[in-house]
């Protein structure tokens, strides 16, 4: 990394629980954080610090265990006629008693409604349409959880109406 500026920083590579560290793309493997020098706790991390104009050096970390993976897959229903809504974008949210956090996994519904979020750590989550230009449908947020192994059957039921944040956007 370079730009950074003088102060005290704990190193890492990975995946945290209540989110990304640098997020990845779908379909890539994630991997269990790791912070330097090789610890898996962040309280027992080892400090580096920089003054300005400072490099520091040997900073290795070894990745070790991916994490899985799983898919989430659904529909996506006009709420009052429950029929597929095509070329609708879903995406992830996940939930945390602290923060939610977005997470950097989306999907576009097919011409038969259908969506695959892929590549989604276990966690609870919740999946919610994004805002849609021209449109006046939305979704209630719908929550899952993902403990060891797929979730499939899901059900984003539309309504008329435009979001909250949509209409908070428009007014920006």
């Amino acid at each position: 990394m370079f730009g950074l500026r003088a102060g005290r920083y704990k190193v890492a590579v990975g995946q945290t629980d209540d989110g990304f560290m640098g997020g990845r793309p779908p379909g890539e493997t994630g991997y269990q954080p790791v912070f330097y020098p090789n610890i898996t706790n962040a309280d027992q991390a080892k400090i580096v610090e920089l003054a300005e104009g400072d490099q520091a050096t040997n900073i290795d970390i070894v990745v070790t265990r991916a994490l899985p993976g799983f898919v989430a897959t659904g529909i996506i229903v006009n709420g009052e006629t429950n029929q597929p809504i095509n070329g609708l974008r879903v995406a992830l949210q996940k939930m945390n008693d602290e923060r939610n956090s977005f997470v950097p996994i989306s999907a576009i519904s097919n011409q038969k409604g259908e969506f695959r979020l892929e590549n989604i750590p276990p966690g609870k989550y919740s999946i919610y349409l994004t805002s849609q230009d021209n449109s006046e449908l939305r979704a209630d947020a719908l929550e899952f959880q993902l403990v060891d192994q797929d979730v499939t059957g899901l059900v984003v039921r539309t309504m008329r109406g435009r979001s909250r944040i949509a209409s908070r956007e428009r007014q920006a």
